[in-house]
């Protein structure tokens, strides 16, 4: 079960419990990529041990809650996304989140180029190396995948099959 971590300290017990899991796609049977963990800390959290973890923060966040979880669907940290546009989908503003650290631990989906912590990962990207390829009336409308649906380097499409 997954638990926000007020003091930001990365127990045993802690590890144990990240907020969410990274999937590598949005099908039923795609594989895990990595976990987020999430504090309550008002202070950026010491987190892990060493100097290698770097937690951080969205701004300007639509939140949406459904049956499946909490979506995004506009994405975070755009400064374009209006409060109204977000009541216009039936979510709610969050100036900022609280602190997060992605951890790319899972064999296969390690980031080479941004290391264990990194905030993204580029074998998760679209296709054309963006994270924001549709627009907003069709991320809208699929929160829960912003490439086109089996565009090569999404996780549904042959290529990225073979190649990923």
């Amino acid at each position: 079960m997954a638990e926000l971590n007020p003091a930001g300290t990365m127990t045993d017990e802690a590890l144990r419990h990240p907020q969410s899991l990274i999937y590598a796609g949005t099908d039923p049977s795609s594989p895990i990529a990595g976990f987020m963990y999430y504090s309550m800390s008002k202070i950026e959290p010491t987190g892990f041990p060493g100097t290698n973890d770097t937690w951080h923060y969205h701004s300007n966040v639509c939140i949406k809650r459904t049956a499946a979880g909490t979506e995004a669907p506009f994405g975070a940290d755009r400064g374009d996304v209006t409060v109204d546009m977000c009541k216009g989908v039936g979510g709610v503003m969050l100036n900022t989140t609280q602190w997060m650290v992605h951890v790319w631990s899972v064999p296969g989906w390690e980031n080479d180029s941004g290391g264990v912590f990194a905030e993204v990962n580029p074998k998760l990207g679209c296709s054309d190396g963006t994270y924001y390829r549709l627009s907003d009336e069709e991320l809208v409308a699929m929160p829960i995948n912003s490439c086109q649906s089996g565009a090569p380097g999404d996780p549904t499409s042959d290529e990225y099959n073979q190649n990923g």
